[in-house]
């Protein structure tokens, strides 16, 4: 029977088998334990670099905040001149101030049961109570075991737009009392009840609507449901609380709020810090410890300090005037290569030029020509100036018929777009004014929005609303107005920066080279073009990316999915696979090689076994032949002899 390999213990030949095994794998496994030692290297780096992106990302957060001109105009704060009225921001404002009187407060409609009751647990007897808002009645039954308090209950937790509650007048005495759950005139309501005890309500306050005018002379007067007013002034909500006369006007002002944008700035130095502090941890070298930071040598690491520092402290291209460096808002950097915010200088510098400061940190776009409404880029546009050159002028789908007359008879017809169909059903006698309200009703009922009709010359006009060909429609079964037929507007035409541009409505966008990514609203008219030989240049729309813009696209491309830190660290996580690989061939080899071993010293086991037990018959048959010699030569037998 073959011994087993595992079992071959050394005992035959006194040596330990498996400690020289267990040995001599030991001294083999060393290019093993060397690669296990590679792999966690680069475990290390890569997590390394997934601190660096953490750290990344939230500069870019910070930055993201100060990016666009709108966000940093958004920070801003209201205030009110009087008590009687307080502002807060709910939206992205307009710098300004607007100044009314309040005439009237909101108030919920309120009434109260002629009748009383001896108290809550009064009955109201058998009946139908009925409440009315406008044209919606809520009706609740009763019978002869219904309490007031029950009653009260029921109303209250209906969807009838009332509170209800029993009142105690005095200790004998009590009301039932009844209050829209929302101020103003539509949500007043009528009670009425079959029951004896709910016959009659008493008006105790009508509701009434919040009244605000606006100038002394020719006023504009307003009126709103509720105390709470957010569609009197874009952005800002309006809590009223008393009323004005037009001696003690209300002004609400809207301006921008320097404390909010240093706190913003503030962020993005922090975050700047906090993200350089960890790239130039991991690739520094401590002389003292004499310890390498996990990424010390590694190119991406390090070109990585330098393009931060460069992309916060650079000048602004595409400014002028007094700021157009971080260090001219109070953004130093200081001898760790970290910066520093002097943030009495920047609210010095936001007092100063707001515009100036916002095109500093924020993107920004201008042109001379006023036919370019707006100028906007994106993470890939360089800042600069590039020419604008229009060769067709965007429209909107539009068709105006002939001279109008009132139809004879009555007939129908439709538009449609988008899958809509809006139907119109003229009446013989209508006039333009009818046949105009029909055609917006029809098509607001069809949900056709960006389309509407119009007067236009004594004719009848459709119209969109929306440039370029992404809205169209379609008139048919008019038979009066030369209406019929299909209509589709068109898209801008023109090149930036001597490049052919993409036209969509009225916005013109680059998609190549420095101009990559910005965008133009042009509002040139078709008789502009023509009027120019079909050529038309607007001169330069300038550009600029504002220290946010810029940091926000490094950041971009740092952090995206095939960005620089990504290859970084791909390009560890590729080495640990390539080595626990090479690792699992290793392992193999090492195996069998142990496995030969085992196997040799086994034999070596068997074959001093079985020489063993050779000497031993050996020994044993040389002793017994020893033996039986001496007994036959023996003096004493021969003496007896």
């Amino acid at each position: 029977m073959t011994t087993p390999v595992s079992s071959i213990t050394g005992l035959s030949s006194g040596i330990d088998t498996n400690k020289i095994v267990t040995q001599l794998m030991t001294l083999e496994q060393a290019p093993l334990t060397r690669m296990q030692s590679r792999v966690a290297t680069y475990q290390s780096q890569v997590a390394a670099w997934t601190a660096v992106r953490t750290k990344l990302s939230v500069l870019q957060s910070a930055a993201a905040a100060l990016t666009n001109a709108s966000d940093i105009g958004a920070m801003v704060t209201a205030t009110t001149s009087s008590a009687a009225a307080t502002a807060a921001v709910t939206g992205s404002p307009s710098v300004g101030a607007v100044s009314f009187t309040i005439d009237q407060l909101a108030a919920a409609h309120q009434a109260a049961a002629a009748s009383t009751f001896s108290g809550a647990g009064d009955f109201v007897g058998a009946g139908t109570f009925s409440l009315t808002v406008g044209s919606t009645t809520s009706s609740f039954s009763t019978t002869a075991g219904t309490t007031v308090s029950q009653l009260a209950a029921q109303i209250s937790a209906s969807n009838a737009g009332v509170s209800a509650a029993v009142v105690a007048v005095d200790a004998t005495t009590s009301k039932l009392v009844l209050t829209a759950k929302a101020t103003g005139v539509a949500a007043a309501f009528t009670a009425s009840g079959t029951q004896a005890s709910l016959a009659t309500f008493n008006v105790l306050q009508q509701g009434l609507d919040a009244k605000i005018s606006v100038g002394a002379t020719n006023p504009i007067q307003l009126s709103r449901p509720s105390n709470q007013i957010s569609d009197f002034i874009s952005g800002v909500t309006l809590s009223l609380t008393a009323t004005t006369t037009a001696t003690t006007p209300v002004t609400v002002t809207v301006a921008q709020d320097p404390a909010l944008v240093v706190k913003a700035v503030q962020a993005v130095v922090d975050a700047y810090n906090g993200a350089y502090a960890t790239l130039k941890q991991y690739t520094a070298y401590d002389p003292t410890t004499k310890s390498a930071g996990l990424l010390l040598g590694d190119p991406t690491a390090g070109g990585m300090l330098g393009q931060l520092n460069q992309v916060l402290a650079d000048q602004v291209k595409g400014l002028g005037g007094s700021y157009t460096s971080v260090s001219s808002v109070g953004i130093t950097m200081q001898a760790d290569g970290t910066f520093a915010l002097d943030q009495g200088k920047l609210t010095t510098a936001l007092s100063a030029d707001p515009r100036a400061v916002t095109n500093l940190l924020a993107r920004s776009g201008s042109a001379g020509d006023t036919r370019i409404a707006s100028v906007t880029g994106s993470d890939a546009t360089a800042g600069g100036s590039y020419a604008v050159v229009v060769t067709r002028a965007a429209q909107a789908a539009t068709v105006t018929g002939g001279v109008f007359y009132s139809p004879v008879a009555p007939y129908s017809f439709t538009v449609t777009s988008n899958g809509n169909t809006a139907t119109v059903n003229v009446a013989a006698g209508d006039d333009l004014s009818a046949i105009l309200t029909k055609v917006n009703d029809a098509l607001k009922a069809a949900g056709i929005s960006q389309i509407s009709a119009s007067a236009n010359s004594g004719a009848i006009q459709i119209q969109s609303s929306v440039y370029g060909s992404s809205t169209a429609f379609t008139v048919a079964g008019d038979t009066n107005f030369g209406l019929n037929g299909s209509y589709a507007g068109l898209d801008v035409a023109g090149t930036i920066n001597g490049q052919a541009a993409t036209g969509t409505g009225q916005i013109l966008s680059a998609s190549s080279g420095a101009s990559s990514g910005l965008q133009v609203r042009v509002t040139a008219t078709p008789t502009d073009v023509s009027d120019a030989g079909g050529t038309l240049s607007l001169g330069s729309a300038s550009f600029s990316q504002g220290v946010a813009g810029r940091l926000g696209s490094f950041l971009s491309s740092a952090t995206a999915t095939t960005g620089t830190v990504t290859d970084a660290a791909n390009a560890y996580s590729s080495q640990i696979d390539t080595v626990k690989k090479q690792m699992a061939a290793l392992q193999l080899q090492l195996a069998q090689k142990e496995l030969v071993l085992r196997q040799r010293f086994s034999a070596m086991e068997t074959a001093l076994v079985r020489l063993q037990s050779q000497g031993s018959f050996l020994s044993q048959f040389g002793a017994t032949t020893t033996t039986s010699s001496g007994v036959g030569n023996s003096p004493t037998s021969s003496s007896g002899a």
